[in-house]
């Protein structure tokens, strides 16, 4: 069964957010969030996935979002890869 979840994270771009799709604990893919950079983490691009299992974390109740809400932002964030220069890091025009 696939969980998903968002939340809030610091970093050397800021502020921002973090969305995880786990699998049966599994870390498989992430979009992190941070003003206008966007970082996303898969099987292709394991070494910006968390290496951190579902138990490892701590989640609130409000912190699990739909798979509906997870794949709108998944598919942000390989729109915004895809209009980039880089493979993983992505800014706003």
């Amino acid at each position: 069964m696939n969980l998903y979840t968002k939340h809030d994270s610091e970093s050397v771009h800021g502020d921002g957010v973090i969305y995880i799709e786990f699998a049966d604990e599994v870390p498989t893919r992430q979009a992190s969030v941070f003003g206008n950079i966007w970082v996303r983490g898969d099987a292709e691009h394991w070494n910006k996935l968390t290496d951190r299992y579902y138990s490892e974390f701590e989640f609130e109740a409000s912190e699990h979002i739909t798979s509906e809400r997870f794949e709108r932002i998944w598919a942000e964030a390989l729109s915004r890869e895809q209009s980039s220069r880089g493979p993983t890091a992505v800014e706003e025009p």
